[in-house]
């Protein structure tokens, strides 16, 4: 006997059934990708909200229309028809305007870049670093290295050669720092107990007597 018949029972219960199911799986494949991606969003700019949204409609419209096709569930007047077909045309323009918007807009994570970074212990500064900054996708968050400030070497016993951004994530306001002190000692710092953000500044405050710094270069 055929497994598909000794699930269904006779045949004619196998033949109704067999499209249904395939119908079933055809329709999830197209809904749940929408669904997937809209659940994925976090904190989405408003083209990344756009394009979710026409997703979500297109994929909803194709729903409708495949069940009108296959005769489930029919659309009562002609005028339906063409609202879905509109609708379809609608969120297929809506999502190339949230793709173009996205392509000729500003940088995304507008901290990635060159920054001057400075760090003082009691307002005495102990470093004073070019450093850049990069986004990662993986993590949400920032990292970036420093240069090598030589004139560490020779001004301060204390100095800071080099900094290194392992983590830094503006949404939480959380930093994982660790500097090269000239001595080959390192510090590390896991997080911040205030953090200011501005367009060409990021201020820190370490702990009770360090304070961290970043200041965009003109």
């Amino acid at each position: 006997m055929n497994p598909m018949e000794r699930i269904f029972g006779n045949h004619a219960i196998y033949k109704a059934a067999l499209p249904t199911f395939a119908l079933f799986l055809m329709l999830a494949s197209i809904l749940f990708p929408a669904v997937n991606n809209s659940m994925k969003l976090e904190n989405p700019t408003a083209s990344q909200l756009l394009i979710t949204i026409c997703v979500s409609l297109f994929a909803s419209v194709i729903y409708l229309w495949i069940l009108d096709a296959t005769g489930i569930l029919p659309f009562k007047n002609e005028w339906i028809s063409k609202s879905v077909y509109g609708a379809a045309i609608v969120s297929i323009l809506g999502t190339s305007v949230g793709v173009y918007k996205d392509y000729f807009q500003s940088d995304k994570y507008p901290m990635r870049g060159r920054w001057n970074i400075s760090i003082s212990v009691k307002n005495k500064q102990l470093a004073d670093n070019e450093l850049n900054l990069s986004y990662s996708e993986s993590s949400k968050a920032y990292y970036g290295y420093s240069n090598i400030n030589t004139v560490a070497y020779r001004d301060s016993v204390n100095g800071i050669i080099a900094v290194e951004i392992k983590k830094l994530s503006l949404n939480f306001k959380t930093i994982h720092l660790v500097c090269y002190n000239k001595d080959g000692n390192k510090t590390v710092y896991n997080n911040a107990l205030s953090m200011t953000v501005m367009e060409n500044q990021i201020t820190c405050e370490l702990d009770s007597v360090t304070e961290l710094a970043f200041i965009r270069p003109n």
